[in-house]
């Protein structure tokens, strides 16, 4: 038994050892590289989808803020006339048809859609960013719930009731003078109130656009993006 012991080649066993343990750790790193590689490739795919999006989107906040403005311009002109008792037929129609088409007025923008359909978001290794990305699209999502109450009072509220009372066609009125009806009056206030929100809302998301572009830029340099 001594002499089996000692025709064992133990320096020979000792290298295979060694190499053994060394292919095992090279296999595991190599393996915890690719999947770091994995998921620095899956982020920039991500960091460039979202800085797209968001370029979108804050170009859409824009067009949506000036539309509003506009909007916002002739219901303020129609409210200030309605107090001084100086309105015409033709501004009548001209402004109050403008207050209907909120209702049928939808943004074109998809903010953040990566959020809530992938599972990779944990994928963006800046908690930081990730905050400002989830920050963002919240506040898209009030917004979009203020944009729907708006929505819902035109449609259900106001258009009906002017084109009970306005022929558009000929810029007449019907039965009665509805602008001495306090139930009009309440109208414009209402949308007035309604719309400056809206406003508020967009202008607050457009701060969170901004902000996002930032710090995506910062993150996408710093992976070489």
């Amino acid at each position: 038994m001594k002499k089996l012991f000692r025709n064992i080649d133990w320096r020979s066993k000792i290298v295979d050892l060694f190499i053994v343990v060394i292919g095992i750790t090279i296999a595991f790193r190599l393996n915890s590289w690719k999947e770091d590689y994995n998921c620095s490739q899956t982020e920039k795919y991500y960091l460039e989808s979202f800085l797209r999006e968001n370029s979108k989107n804050r170009k859409a906040l824009l067009n949506c803020i000036a539309f509003c403005d506009s909007v916002s311009l002739n219901v303020d002109t129609l409210a200030r006339q309605l107090r001084t008792k100086e309105e015409n037929d033709w501004w009548m129609k001209r402004l109050t048809l403008s207050m209907t088409a909120q209702g049928d007025y939808t943004p074109s923008t998809t903010i953040l859609n990566n959020i809530s359909v992938s599972s990779e978001f944990a994928t963006i290794q800046d908690p930081d960013l990730r905050e400002q990305i989830i920050s963002t699209y919240n506040s898209h999502e009030a917004t979009v719930k203020m944009q729907n109450i708006l929505s819902e009072f035109v449609t259900s509220q106001v258009t009906p009731f002017l084109w009970k009372n306005i022929r558009y066609s000929t810029s007449k009125y019907g039965s009665y003078d509805f602008r001495k009806d306090p139930i009009f009056e309440n109208l414009v206030n209402g949308y007035q109130l309604l719309l400056r929100q809206q406003i508020k809302g967009y202008k607050k998301n457009l701060a969170e656009i901004d902000r996002l572009d930032e710090a995506l830029k910062a993150r996408a340099k710093k992976v070489g993006l």
